[in-house]
């Protein structure tokens, strides 16, 4: 009687000793059928052998399965370039003049003759008050005016006669002056109720209306001026000595499906905010078409005026660890290895390494979403 025992089918020791066990049983009884007693320890021994070469062949065969599996990789020479660096800010844009519009005297409100957003001209009428009481005094002044007038005209005539004393003269002509100022002042008053444009511009806000009462130096409007805009952006103190006035700056605008414009830094400013110690610079941009608005949210790229030399890699290639650490992963021959390194700013190629890196390392990058360290890889590519 023959028995033969697949290598698959054996999976584990314990496994493999029952099977033994019964083989051994029906062999002794196939031998003692036939008397061959002095055959068993040889026959057993013999039996074992052969066992034991399937186990470990098939020990050999799960070892091969549990191999370590090759990554593939694509990877780049990590090279020295001589590269313009460009730092990165969130900016606002603003306008570049912003006039508080209110009347100089008492009074309620008649016209309101613009609204928010529209763009108007210098000297164009925005809003009127009730004239009735300014022009009733302007009026009584008026009248005191001429009267005076009238009087200096008639002892004029007597003075050159000689018959009225100079200082009588004086306190006519001097009544007269009073008379006039009086006049203008009331004419004042009464031209300060209409309001008109001093510059020209757009009407940011608009805070009165029909039947509302105005007051001297309360904000009727807010005028702005938008043909040129300011974006202002926050600079880190250990960043503010690379900025500087007639800096070029690149802002790109989402709101305007990433418009970019191009400005220059008009203003540096030279006192820190006492909470975030930054310092505020502002770039000045020709707006034209008037497409930047106020309250806009842009990103500002400052480009450094000299090429400096740097290690460049790509963004891609730069990965976090659970630590906060930036990490990129190198082929150190035909092992990944994880080097952990210090990123600078931005450029036109990728991301600055200022430190961890050497040139001629080779860097990983494609393919290092499946390594880990010193796990086995095939280099499949060189990426230029």
């Amino acid at each position: 009687m023959l028995f033969f025992v697949h290598k698959k089918e054996i999976r584990n020791l314990d496994q493999f000793m029952r099977i033994f066990d019964l083989v051994w049983k029906e062999m002794r009884l196939y031998f003692c059928s036939l008397n061959y007693y002095k055959m068993t320890n040889y026959s057993k021994l013999g039996f074992a052998t052969l066992a034991m070469c399937f186990f470990v062949a098939c020990s050999n065969d799960k070892r091969t399965e549990k191999q370590e599996k090759i990554i593939p990789v694509k990877i780049m020479n990590v090279e020295t370039l001589h590269a313009t660096s460009l730092q990165n800010y969130v900016g606002t844009v603003e306008e570049s003049v912003a006039v508080s519009l209110s009347f100089s005297g008492m009074g309620t409100v008649e016209q309101v003759l613009v609204s928010e957003g529209q763009h108007v001209r210098k000297g164009q009428l925005l809003a009127t008050l009730n004239t009735a009481t300014a022009e009733n005094s302007y009026q009584s002044m008026l009248a005191k005016q001429q009267q005076a007038q009238d009087a200096y005209d008639r002892l004029v005539k007597v003075h050159e006669n000689g018959s009225l004393p100079d200082i009588k003269l004086v306190e006519v002509e001097t009544g007269l002056q009073q008379a006039k100022s009086m006049t203008a002042v009331a004419k004042k008053s009464l031209d300060d109720c209409k309001m008109y444009a001093p510059r020209d511009g757009v009407i940011a806000v608009r805070s009165v209306e029909v039947g509302s009462s105005a007051m001297p130096g309360m904000a009727a409007f807010k005028l702005v001026s938008i043909d040129k805009v300011n974006v202002k952006i926050s600079v880190p103190e250990n960043e503010i000595g690379s900025v500087q006035t007639g800096q070029t700056a690149s802002v790109t605008v989402s709101a305007l499906n990433n418009a970019i414009f191009i400005g220059k830094i008009e203003t540096k400013g030279i006192a820190a905010n006492a909470m975030s110690h930054a310092y505020e610079a502002k770039i000045g941009i020709n707006n034209p078409q008037s497409k930047l608005m106020p309250g806009m949210v842009c990103k500002v790229f400052l480009a450094a005026d000299t090429a400096t030399a740097e290690m460049v890699v790509p963004n891609r290639a730069i990965q976090i660890s659970p630590d906060g650490k930036r990490f990129v992963w190198l082929a150190d021959g035909d092992v990944a290895k994880r080097q952990f390194v210090k990123t600078g700013g931005l450029n036109d190629n990728g991301i600055v390494v200022v430190e961890g890196l050497s040139a001629g390392d080779k860097l990983i990058v494609d393919g290092f979403q499946k390594v880990s360290e010193n796990v086995r890889i095939r280099i499949n590519g060189l990426e230029e």
